[in-house]
């Protein structure tokens, strides 16, 4: 995260740094600007984010006025234009990821596209070959090369009959006929080049010349030729050649202005030595606590042999039958969970029918490799579910959830400060969770994590987390005493105390008169597949209000410096 702050998008130092993680609302409100980006980047393409963050973080104006600061604006936007490019071709942001993970590995440069550009097109030198300059016109124009040419010591050569005008490719027969052939039309073209350099400028045209290697060879030589009549110059004669250049080229009227190259080379005076301080490195008198580190939930569910969301080995008395099409025959597994999760992240639950959802459902299945013939099924039992009482009243659906009243998956990181895990261990048991292993390691940093879903119904706030576990073939087993064990066996009990503590610190944060027990309305795991609208909060769905004594006994057992 510190990497991201300092780079030049966000343009925090040291001491900004130590200031926004010093302010807990500062470092929440980064850690929510970084999320809304990922979502306009979801849901409106990379373009849109990066203009986003662009105008929100005052970049442009920032890097301006630094002394490369057009540079980095030019990269910036030019890079951009590449990842855009590559979107439209590989949808999403793993895939755009990738992408430029290989352009960096690969590093090629060859493709015009990835070619860097200039930062102003105004009072900057452009360097482009004679060909390309065909057409243009440039105020002033230098030509560093007109002395060099061809050596004609190619193996493969081509050239015209000079009777039949038959072209002919010669691989390395070194005949001298050919060679003088290819030579001469290698001379033919350059000379056309030569006048083509020459007319581009509209004020002034600089060039060098002199006696270099292999310059009797070039278009120029050639011209100088015909006037010099074999005269040979040596390369000492510089003034001999000089006046011989001003005849030719100037003729009658004085176009060109020859100057002579210097013999010696400019003498620059040396600026005056003064005594500089002797300088060392200072010597790092502090230390680093190297037991600090990011842990999360699913790291410290290791530690209980906890099983994955999906078990691989089921009885076959739970088996679905294969011919099946429904949410108990639906694929298992990782894959199957983050699929569904995506499409409840995307879809609106105020307008959710299966013509509403269909698109959604189709990308989404595609994306993660599943058969399409699933989309109907999937839109239907979506529907089923977001119509599903969470409550006996029957009032908490999701269905009459808002956008502007939800978060999908919200993202959180709170302190842990030195955890002593005998005390966490007691303040657990109290609630008949599970303890943690006494030689787990790792709970000193920052725990991260994110919430599913956080929901505001009546001035209260929720937890959602959806579960896509397969738990057998029924309804029946998704019920109440099912719906526990699953909770015990998967340490979700964990999970959820966790996930309630972030939200409680984010609450006590936003809210001016916060209180838990008037504020927070309580946790919700949805298991999808056992999810009915005719059977309401009977199947499928989980709830739990922690006491506001406990959360905060285990908010104290975080913060807790030994």
């Amino acid at each position: 995260m510190a990497k991201v702050l300092v780079s030049d998008f966000f343009g925090k130092n040291g001491t900004s740094l130590h200031t926004l993680f010093s302010d807990v609302k500062s470092w929440e409100k980064y850690i929510l600007s970084l999320q809304n980006y990922r979502k306009i980047w979801l849901f409106s393409g990379f373009m849109t984010m990066f203009q986003t963050l662009l105008a929100q973080q005052n970049i442009v104006s920032r890097l301006v006025n630094q002394a490369d600061g057009e540079r980095k604006i030019t990269n910036m936007v030019h890079l951009a234009e590449l990842i855009q490019e590559a979107s439209s071709h590989e949808s999403g942001i793993e895939k755009s990821l990738r992408w430029l993970n290989q352009k960096i590995e690969e590093g090629d440069s060859s493709a015009s596209s990835h070619q860097l550009r200039l930062e102003s097109d105004e009072n900057l030198v452009k360097i482009v070959t004679v060909h390309k300059a065909k057409g243009l016109e440039y105020p002033v124009v230098f030509l560093p090369f007109l002395w060099s040419s061809w050596s004609g010591n190619s193996e493969i050569i081509s050239f015209h009959d000079p009777d039949s005008l038959e072209f002919f490719i010669d691989f390395g027969s070194k005949l001298k006929k050919h060679q003088d052939l290819a030579q001469k039309e290698r001379l033919a073209e350059n000379l056309r080049f030569l006048y083509v350099a020459f007319t581009r400028a509209r004020y002034c045209c600089y060039f060098t010349w002199g006696p270099v290697s292999n310059m009797e060879n070039s278009a120029l030589s050639y011209l100088f030729q015909q006037h010099f009549a074999g005269q040979h110059i040596e390369a000492g004669e510089k003034s001999s050649l000089q006046d011989l250049l001003g005849k030719v080229l100037n003729g009658q009227q004085k176009l060109l202005s020859i100057a002579a190259r210097p013999d010696k080379a400019c003498q620059h005076s040396r600026v005056g030595q003064t005594e500089l301080p002797q300088l060392s490195v200072k010597k790092f008198q502090g230390t680093i606590n190297t037991n600090w580190q990011v842990t999360s939930y699913s790291q410290i569910s290791r530690s209980h042999g906890s099983h994955q969301e999906t078990s691989s080995q089921e009885s076959p008395a739970q088996l679905p039958p294969e011919t099946s099409n429904d949410r108990f025959s639906f694929p298992k597994g990782p894959a199957a969970g983050s699929c569904l999760h995506l499409m409840f992240e995307e879809i609106d639950f105020q307008q959710c029918t299966p013509d509403h959802t269909q698109e959604i459902v189709a990308k989404h299945l595609s994306r993660s490799g599943f058969d399409l013939t699933w989309t109907q099924p999937v839109c239907q039992w979506i529907e089923e579910i977001v119509h599903t009482p969470l409550n006996e009243s029957g009032e908490l659906r999701l269905r009459n959830i808002t956008r502007k009243n939800r978060i999908d998956e919200l993202g959180f990181y709170f302190s842990l400060q030195d955890v002593h895990l005998d005390k966490l261990n007691r303040v657990l048991n109290s609630a008949d969770v599970a303890p943690l292993d006494e030689n787990l390691q790792g709970l000193n940093g920052l725990m991260k994590g994110f919430i599913d879903l956080v929901f505001r119904v009546k001035g209260k706030y929720f937890i959602a987390d959806y579960k896509s576990n397969y738990l057998g073939p029924q309804l029946e087993h998704y019920g109440k005493i099912h719906l526990q064990d699953a909770m015990c066996d998967h340490h979700y009990d964990l999970q959820y105390l966790i996930y309630t503590v972030a939200l409680h610190r984010f609450l006590q944060s936003r809210l001016e008169d916060y209180d838990y027990n008037s504020h927070f309305g309580g946790v919700y795991y949805l298991f999808l597949r056992g999810m009915l609208c005719q059977k309401g909060p009977q199947t499928g769905v989980f709830s739990t209000l922690p006491e506001s004594t406990f959360i905060e006994e285990l908010n104290s057992c975080f913060l807790e410096k030994i």
